[in-house]
């Protein structure tokens, strides 16, 4: 009973802080320019949309979305359901990492977050990206505590869709790398499967996203980096961790970052 209480008990507190905010989001009108490109995008063919540089699969499924209403209160269901969602699957992961002693303030910290609660009231990738994403460290966690040969697929499957969502969420297949390269004693008898089945998601990559990293690492970085180009990227990296511009937002930056340490 106390288990079922304590398991309960943060997903409630992350629910009834993010719920209300998402309906004053969904009931919000009309669509923001944000959103209107981003529908505008969906609206195309399947074939166009599935060759699309700009979250292939997020378009993909706001297409089948919006095939039931272009209402603006039904389409931005769709963000704040997969922002709800994120909420067990956050708990799961904090638990995983932290304890159970860490997930009530992690769900809080989340559900309250003004970049959450931003994404999940609008149109936007970046709640089903955050679901894929804590879908895969979930499977991963898994992996790590029983080398299930399933939470092996149920990684692959999860870490190649949070591919699909953002070329950008590839880095967590990068800092997962990093973990088993550190936790070799943890991951040794499954160290070659493991290894093996990391060429699909970097097939996967390298075949999706091989224009935008040509263009990346041929054009851009041949020529350098000025001053201002470093100046805007750590204002825009403060403002996607906390969604608070610069100062406020280098402090809640430089906190995520001690705590994730």
């Amino acid at each position: 009973m106390n288990r079922d209480t304590s398991t309960f008990k943060p997903f409630a507190v992350g629910l009834l802080l993010l719920a209300p905010l998402c309906v004053y989001g969904l009931l919000r009108t009309p669509f923001t320019t944000a959103e209107q490109l981003l529908l505008a995008r969906a609206q195309g063919g399947i074939g166009e949309l599935s060759g699309s540089l700009y979250s292939p699969l997020y378009l993909l499924l706001l297409k089948l979305w919006s095939g039931v209403s272009l209402h603006p209160s039904w389409l931005r269901l769709l963000s704040a359901l997969c922002g709800l969602a994120a909420l067990p699957l956050a708990q799961r992961v904090v638990r995983g990492l932290g304890g159970s002693h860490a997930t009530q303030g992690a769900l809080l910290l989340l559900g309250g977050a003004p970049l959450m609660v931003l994404l999940a009231s609008r149109l936007s990738p970046g709640t089903a990206g955050l679901v894929a994403t804590l879908g895969c460290f979930a499977c991963f966690l898994e992996l790590g505590r029983d080398g299930d040969w399933r939470w092996l697929v149920g990684w692959l499957v999860t870490a190649l869709v949070a591919c699909g969502m953002h070329a950008g969420l590839f880095w967590i297949v990068v800092v997962q790398w990093a973990v088993v390269l550190l936790y070799r004693e943890r991951y040794r008898v499954r160290q070659l499967p493991w290894w093996l089945i990391q060429l699909l998601p970097v097939a996967w990559l390298g075949w999706r996203y091989y224009p935008l990293l040509e263009e990346y690492l041929g054009v851009r970085l041949s020529r350098g980096l000025s001053g201002l180009q470093m100046a805007d990227g750590a204002a825009l990296a403060v403002r996607l961790s906390t969604g608070l511009a610069l100062p406020f937002g280098l402090v809640g930056t430089l906190l995520l970052t001690a705590l994730l340490c």
